[in-house]
């Protein structure tokens, strides 16, 4: 029972730090545009 909530929080935690990257990312290219700096 531990192990399957284990598993479902890591999931939870992997996603939420996929969903962040992902912003983060689009921020910086939205930056980079606005800025015209060319990466």
């Amino acid at each position: 029972m531990f192990q399957k909530i284990w598993d479902l929080g890591f999931g939870i935690w992997i996603c939420y730090f996929h969903f962040i990257r992902l912003v983060i990312g689009n921020a910086l290219v939205s930056i980079a545009i606005k800025s015209d700096i060319h990466v």
